[in-house]
């Protein structure tokens, strides 16, 4: 046991409802365990959903409000003020483009260790944000990427700075879920915004229904900007009674277990996806799983065995899918239990926080830490 706590800092953009942030939310709901970390959690921009749940699981949460967009150097200069003040000994940024940035700069000036963990994607080229988070990350002392894919897409695999930490998944939340084996219902749960690919799979259901006239697909996520195109999508092809939008939901646990296929449709070009969180909640709720061949989708998902990976951007693919497992459920049922024996084993909480304590105490000086 230490004399002294470890005392780290991370840094959030905005404490919203995405993947990213469920996933700090299981962090700090761990650390909150271990007496000898105190966590402070710094959040660049108010109005996140998740902020109040945050503020349980931290030892102080600092939410910077009224700030102009353009002004970087007031952030930067709170920062420093709060690693002296609070004596701070890690800074962790969680993936937040600028401000990974901005806290490197702030590490470096109060010369304490960086961990970059913004590396959630694995996109097929890098854009100029990418580029950025590439920056970053390469800079810092030590920096973690929630699958191997997204690694070698911002050209870090090789680096002996380089981490991969999976995603973790608290199977707690599962308990006492209703699973549906029988029926004919899909579901997608992915925030509507670019990168995450409704309307393939839209497009996909049209072929679904002339096969299977009872099919119903629920649409799980908060509307990013592209929720309208893809009601309008619906609406054109005469489907909308088939197809469900829910964009107000922060535990689509229940949703999931009602359905009996998980999809997960991408767009690889500038997003890809890492580690998705939706198909780890798939497989851990003994679903088979369709989703976009991309990315560290097949560091998860095992074609023809817990589902099948599928070409980005084809529908023809996705319906095909769909069509052959909803006729063969006892297939589908086979992949399901085998995704969940996956999930239990390579994906479970125990080895996400061995990870995330093992790297604070190495960047501490201490090469092991035992949880």
């Amino acid at each position: 046991m230490r004399s002294k706590p470890i005392r780290v800092m991370i840094v959030i953009g905005r404490m919203g409802d995405g993947g990213k942030e469920r996933q700090l939310l299981l962090l700090l709901k761990i650390l909150k365990q271990h007496i000898d970390i105190v966590t402070h959690l710094v959040v660049m921009n108010s109005g996140g959903e998740r902020e109040e749940e945050a503020a349980q699981f931290v030892d102080k949460l600092v939410v910077l409000r009224g700030r102009k967009k353009i002004d970087l150097l007031s952030p930067l200069k709170m920062l420093i003020q709060l690693i002296k003040q609070d004596q701070i000994g890690i800074i962790h940024t969680w993936g937040s483009g600028v401000w990974d940035f901005i806290g490197l700069l702030a590490g470096r000036w109060c010369k304490i260790p960086v961990f970059h963990n913004g590396i959630r994607s694995a996109p097929d080229h890098l854009n100029i944000y990418n580029r950025f988070t590439r920056f970053s990350a390469k800079f810092a002392d030590a920096a973690a990427a929630n699958s191997r894919a997204g690694l070698k897409s911002f050209k870090l695999i090789d680096s002996p700075n380089s981490h991969v930490i999976y995603n973790g998944l608290d199977t707690s939340r599962f308990e006492g879920i209703q699973v549906i084996e029988e029926g004919h219902n899909l579901c997608m749960v992915a925030n509507f915004r670019p990168g995450k690919d409704q309307q393939s799979l839209i497009l996909a259901m049209s072929e679904v229904l002339k096969n299977f006239p009872d099919a119903r697909l629920t649409l799980v996520g908060h509307d990013y900007g592209t929720q309208n195109e893809n009601q309008k999508l619906v609406d054109e092809l005469g489907i909308s009674g088939s197809i469900k939008f829910i964009t107000d939901c922060t535990n689509p646990e229940p949703i999931i277990g009602k359905n009996q296929i998980g999809i997960l449709a991408t767009d690889a070009s500038e997003h890809g996806e890492g580690i998705s969180n939706a198909l780890l909640e798939y497989m851990a709720l003994s679903k088979p799983v369709i989703a976009t061949d991309n990315g560290g989708t097949p560091e998860v998902v095992i074609d023809d065995v817990t589902g099948f990976l599928v070409r980005p951007g084809s529908h023809e693919a996705i319906s095909q899918k769909v069509i052959y497992l909803l006729e063969n459920p006892a297939k589908a049922r086979k992949m399901g239990k085998k995704g969940k024996s996956i999930v239990k084993e390579q994906f479970s909480l125990t080895k996400m926080e061995r990870d995330y304590i093992n790297l604070y105490y190495k960047l501490s000086g201490i090469q092991t830490k035992d949880t």
